[in-house]
């Protein structure tokens, strides 16, 4: 009975060793230290992340309340835009201002603005961060004859896609989510 009892002892050891090892095997096959160095990258960045994001908002809500001398590129030491973003921005400002001053010439003018960013979600993959965000908007109305609103006001949810370098984060990509939204004041439709 000795025999039997060590040898089901022995047994059980070797399948505990062979689990124990296929799960390692599992958890090591799916480590990927390039996500968990963005994660921590991610969580040391956001706040810069979140304070870039409303200062691209506000630099396009701005447009539609005065005309931009000059359309200069966001960013600082830890966050900067892709030359492709900064392009599309630079055709979307212009549109914006276009705008503004139709809506001016019809005699709708707008004198300042609020806005508020807070962040929704922050995805991790492949080495590409993405902050989807919940802006909300107001575009004060300049009174002119005193009929006019007091405000136009939106609510939307945008996503942010950001790439790490190694020294600086770059946004690579932004854009509305969801299906059939009515756009808000700061979305040109180019």
């Amino acid at each position: 009975m000795n025999k039997n009892r060590s040898a089901f002892a022995l047994g059980l050891s070797v399948l505990l060793a062979v689990v124990a090892f296929g799960i390692a095997a599992f958890q090591y096959a799916s480590y990927d230290p390039g996500r968990e160095e963005t994660a921590r990258q991610l969580a040391a960045s956001q706040e810069d992340l979140l304070v870039f994001i409303d200062a691209f908002l506000d630099r396009r809500t701005g447009s539609l309340v005065a005309p931009p001398e000059e359309i200069c590129r966001i960013g600082g030491s830890a966050v900067a835009e892709s030359d492709d973003v900064y392009e599309e921005e630079l055709a979307a400002i212009q549109e914006l201002t276009a705008h503004r001053e139709a809506l001016s010439d019809l005699g709708e003018r707008y004198d300042r603005f609020e806005s508020e960013v807070s962040l929704l979600d922050a995805a991790v993959e492949d080495g590409v961060v993405t902050l989807t965000v919940d802006e909300q908007g107001k575009l004060y109305y300049t009174q002119l004859t005193g009929e006019e609103p007091e405000y136009t006001a939106w609510r939307t949810e945008r996503a942010f896609v950001f790439a790490h370098d190694g020294s600086e984060w770059t946004l690579v990509s932004q854009q509305m989510t969801g299906e059939g939204k009515i756009p808000p004041a700061n979305e040109p439709v180019i």
